[in-house]
């Protein structure tokens, strides 16, 4: 009986280990008290891609570090604790071996965090372009510009992307004094993206602002050489998915200050502004 028992669990210990040489195989969930399962994108990870209910059927691809690799559907794979695995043909889960070897290698949470939030699916490129609203103070003066807002997004993972952005904004005065300002800025934004139809994101854009002001004189213009000062733009927002290449932006709101220079007759000083922006964002050549 030794013999056998033996030989059964050499045979157990095969079969679960040649799965990478021979091709998968199928197992069974066995939750052991729980309720379900979750699935990870690497082994040891934290953040679950996917949670799998009791006695539900699995393909196995391969093991990894105490950790069962199975095909969650044709276009996404995943990781799964050993010992909730149940492997065919037998009433016993993946060997304790397996289950414990993860814990060998000393694990790093800030790291893995960022790694499994990387692993999600998310856009290569973000276009966004809707309206928007800004608030200048100027020792104490207060003026209120609208206008627009676009933005081009390159992800290059989930989390951390580069962004430029564009904006214009106008003021008339009564007619008589027309002020036009365009904004030119570009740099990284981060991204948390969750299984909920919500992202969250922050950037710290830098760049130039372009003043240009017109006075009427009779019936036309006299249009005075335009300005360009230092910007930036720093804050964030919410977008809203309502499908895989659609979202609706709600809002952006960034601290958005210019900064003039000073020369024989004026002192330097910052142009302290507030920036609100809404729109629909366009996601495309997602991962």
């Amino acid at each position: 009986m030794l013999m056998k028992s033996s030989v059964l669990r050499s045979l157990m210990l095969f079969a679960l280990f040649s799965v990478p040489v021979f091709g998968a195989s199928d197992g069974t969930i066995d939750c052991q008290g729980r309720r379900s399962v979750s699935v990870f994108s690497r082994p040891g990870g934290m953040i679950d891609i996917k949670q799998l209910e009791c006695n539900q059927s699995v393909s196995i691809i391969g093991t990894e570090r105490g950790y069962v690799e199975i095909e969650i559907d044709k276009n996404m794979r995943g990781f799964i604790e050993a010992r909730y695995v149940r492997m065919p043909g037998s009433d016993q889960t993946a060997p304790a071996a397996a289950a414990t070897a993860a814990k060998e290698k000393p694990r790093d949470p800030f790291s893995e965090f960022f790694l499994d939030v990387s692993y999600k699916d998310y856009p290569r490129f973000e276009i966004f372009g809707g309206d928007s609203f800004v608030h200048a103070s100027t020792d104490g003066n207060y003026v209120n510009f609208n206008g627009w807002n676009a933005s081009f997004a390159g992800n290059i993972n989930s989390i951390f992307g580069i962004k430029g952005d564009f904006s214009g904004f106008y003021k008339n005065y009564d007619d008589l004094l027309r002020v036009n300002v365009h904004s030119f800025m570009a740099g990284p934004q981060i991204t948390g993206r969750f299984d909920a139809p919500l992202d969250v994101f922050g950037h710290a854009l830098f760049g130039v602002v372009q003043s240009r002001e017109k006075i009427r004189d009779g019936n036309d213009y006299i249009n005075f050489d335009p300005e360009n000062l230092f910007a930036m733009a720093l804050g964030g927002g919410l977008d809203w998915k309502i499908g895989d290449n659609l979202a609706i932006r709600a809002p952006q709101i960034d601290y958005f200050p210019f900064y003039q220079g000073g020369n024989d007759y004026l002192e330097s000083f910052w142009i302290k502004n507030l920036r609100i922006s809404a729109g629909v964002v366009f996601r495309f050549g997602g991962k």
